[in-house]
């Protein structure tokens, strides 16, 4: 993530408050310095960044924008 001039931390705090969720700064063995955030936010991630000036300005790439299915989902069958 040293391409990106921001801190990391002030974006997942950026990113916990507009979706109401857990965000966190973390280290990934296979993506390296990345942001988790939990909860599901697929559909409004997109519209958010191309919304907020400041993460505009990041023209964070779609392909590195990863989403994973952990835990648990209300109403998902096992």
């Amino acid at each position: 993530m040293d391409y990106y001039s921001k801190d990391l931390k002030s974006i997942a705090s950026k990113f916990g408050k507009k979706f109401s969720c857990g965000c966190a700064q973390a280290l990934d063995e296979i993506y390296g310095e990345c942001i988790t955030i939990q909860g599901d936010v697929e559909y409004d991630l997109w519209d958010f960044l191309n919304s907020d000036k400041e993460l505009k300005l990041l023209n964070i790439p779609e392909n590195k924008v990863v989403w994973e299915e952990k835990g648990q989902k209300k109403g998902r069958k096992k």
